[in-house]
C-alpha cells in the first residue's frame, strides 16, 4: 500500500513539473513574441529613449554605411496634397540615423521641432531640399548621400566623413512668406562687367558711401540661372551684415566698391564651385544676387 502511494504522489510530482513547465514556455513566449512586435513598431522606434552614453560609446569607425547614390525621400502615407515651396518656413519633427539606423539625433522625445526654410541653406543640403518632397501632416523618410550632408569633413566628432544618413521626418507646418519673389533676368547689354562679374544698377541711392572694407547690412536674393530662389534675407526678414567674415565676401566684394546706402543692384557671377554655407554645392554655374543696400 504504501509503494502505490509513493508512486502516486511521484506521478503527481511529474505531472506537476511538466504543467509549470508548458506554463512557463507559453508565457516566456508570449512575452518574446511581443517583445519582437514591438521593435518592429515604426511608432515604437520613433520613440524609442536614446541616451548620450550610448554614443559616448558607440565606436564611430565600425558604422557599416550602405551605398546612397542620390537623395531618396519616401513618404510613409500622403495625409494632404499641400507641399513646401523654396522659401516655405517649415517646422519639422525628425529623427537622424546612419545609414545602418544607428540614432544620432532626434526630436520626437520631447515633442519639439526644427524650423528652416525650404530649399535654402540653414540646415544640410539633401534634409533642405528632400522635405520640399513631403506633404504637410505626413511622415517621411529621406535618404541624404554624404556629399548633400556633411561631405568629406567630419562634423563635432560625432559624425564621421563621407556618412551617408537617413531622416524620419514629420512635416508639422508650412508658413507662407510674406514677400514675393519676382526675378527677371536682365538684358546682358545693359551691364557693367568688373573682372568676373556682372553688375546692373536699378536704383542709385544717396546715402553714406559704403566699401567692401567697411561695415554695412544689406538685403539681397540668390537664384540659380533657371530663375529658382535658393536664399533670400527678405524672406527670413533678417539683413545680413558685410564683412570680411560674411560667406559670400569673397564672391561679391568687387560689386560694392564705390556703393552707396540706398542703392539696389543685380550681381550676376562667373561659373564657379561655391560654398556650400552659400548656396549649396551647385557648382560650375552662374548665379545671381539682387541686392538692396
Amino acid at each position: 500500500m504504501s509503494k502505490n502511494t509513493e508512486k502516486d504522489s511521484s506521478d503527481c510530482l511529474w505531472r506537476d513539473l511538466v504543467l509549470f513547465s508548458c506554463i512557463f514556455a507559453c508565457f516566456f513566449g508570449a512575452y518574446e513574441t511581443y517583445l519582437i512586435s514591438k521593435s518592429m513598431d515604426p511608432a515604437s522606434k520613433r520613440i524609442e529613449k536614446y541616451t548620450t552614453n550610448e554614443m559616448s560609446t558607440f565606436q564611430m569607425d565600425l558604422i557599416q554605411v550602405e551605398e546612397f547614390q542620390q537623395l531618396s525621400v519616401s513618404v510613409f502615407k500622403s495625409m494632404t496634397t499641400s507641399y513646401p515651396k523654396p522659401g516655405d518656413l517649415v517646422k519639422v519633427k525628425y529623427k537622424g540615423m546612419f545609414s545602418n539606423g544607428t540614432r544620432f539625433d532626434s526630436s520626437f522625445e520631447d515633442e519639439s521641432y526644427i524650423e528652416f526654410y525650404a530649399g535654402f541653406p540653414g540646415v544640410i543640403q539633401g534634409l533642405s531640399e528632400g522635405i520640399l518632397k513631403v506633404p504637410l501632416l505626413s511622415h517621411a523618410n529621406i535618404k541624404v548621400p554624404y556629399f548633400l550632408a556633411y561631405g568629406e569633413k567630419s562634423q563635432g566628432g560625432l559624425i564621421p566623413p563621407k556618412s551617408n544618413l537617413r531622416f524620419e521626418v514629420f512635416l508639422e507646418e508650412i508658413v507662407k512668406p510674406k514677400h514675393k519673389v519676382k526675378f527677371e533676368k536682365p538684358n546682358s547689354k545693359d551691364a557693367v562687367e568688373v573682372n568676373d562679374l556682372m553688375i546692373w544698377v536699378t536704383q542709385s541711392g544717396d546715402g553714406a558711401k559704403v566699401s567692401p572694407s567697411s561695415y554695412f547690412y544689406f538685403d539681397y536674393e540668390a537664384f540659380l540661372e533657371n530663375g529658382k530662389i535658393i536664399n533670400s534675407t527678405f524672406i527670413k526678414n533678417k539683413k545680413e551684415a558685410f564683412s570680411k567674415q560674411n560667406h559670400l565676401y569673397t564672391i561679391l566684394k568687387e560689386a560694392f566698391v564705390n556703393r552707396r546706402l540706398g542703392d539696389k543692384f543685380i550681381v550676376k557671377t562667373s561659373p564657379r564651385k561655391n560654398d556650400q554655407a552659400i548656396l549649396f554645392q551647385n557648382s560650375n554655374q552662374s548665379f545671381y544676387f539682387v541686392i538692396s543696400l
